[in-house]
């Protein structure tokens, strides 16, 4: 969207704002969260600068999923039964 509006900027990753998700946390409260953390994580770094911050959570059944174990079993809960072929 930025591009698109033909603003310039810089990708940055904000190094150690990762973090489980708190007691009670709604996967839209968490995200949120994580990305007021990651951008005064670089905000730190160039304070001059007009930081945006932002964070995607995966949700499965209304539960905030995270971590490469669980991504798999979200993915594999909402992916179709498996194809099969059969003839040549």
């Amino acid at each position: 969207m930025l591009e698109q509006a033909g603003l310039e900027f810089e990708v940055r990753p904000a190094e150690g704002a990762e973090g489980p998700r708190l007691d009670g946390e709604s996967p839209a409260e968490y995200a949120r969260r994580r990305a007021e953390q990651k951008a005064l994580v670089v905000s730190g770094s160039i304070p001059e600068a007009l930081v945006l911050g932002a964070d995607t959570v995966v949700t499965l059944d209304d539960r905030g999923v995270t971590g490469r174990i669980w991504m798999g079993a979200a993915y594999d809960s909402l992916r179709p039964a498996p194809a099969h072929r059969y003839g040549p």
